[in-house]
């Protein structure tokens, strides 16, 4: 249930993250990363993922990066 419900999150994310990319592109095509909420979607994507990263080590599971962790979910 805990890897349905972050993946869930992860995915809400990923589309605010696409949708305020869209918002703040400057007529180059290049996004504005200091953007403070673009800052906030990726700090909760990984955290997300770090808690996904712990609960797999603790689980006896095998995880070895963050990165991994979020493509996979």
């Amino acid at each position: 249930m805990w890897k349905g419900t972050q993946r869930v999150e992860l995915e809400l994310l990923l589309l605010k993250y696409i949708n305020r990319v869209a918002q703040i592109m400057d007529e180059s095509g290049v996004a504005i990363c200091s953007d403070i909420m673009l800052q906030k979607i990726l700090m909760r994507q990984c955290e997300i993922a770090t808690e996904f990263l712990h609960w797999m080590n603790s689980e006896g599971g095998q995880a070895d990066s963050l990165h991994d962790i979020l493509m996979s979910m």
